[in-house]
């Protein structure tokens, strides 16, 4: 059945599978940080560190749209081929 459904799926499917996951990363890490006690004498630093793993997030999230954009260009060619 498994493979019913994947013959199913399109290249879309499959690319943005791990990108959803990714983006949530940095949403975890903010509900993490507004639960933390903010008199830690830390809290700054996992501020700044959230910053940093959204900018990473977002990096990788424009790799992976460019890559997917490149992959549907090379279809659309090989199809007129």
């Amino acid at each position: 059945m498994e493979n019913t459904v994947l013959r199913k799926m399109n290249l879309n499917s499959f690319l943005m599978v791990p990108v959803r996951r990714v983006t949530k990363y940095p949403l975890l890490l903010a509900r993490l940080l507004k639960a933390t006690s903010s008199v830690r004498s830390n809290i700054q630093e996992a501020k700044e560190r959230l910053k940093q793993a959204q900018a990473t997030v977002e990096l990788h999230l424009d790799l992976v749209l460019d890559y997917e954009d490149d992959c549907l260009d090379q279809m659309s060619i090989q199809e007129f081929q």
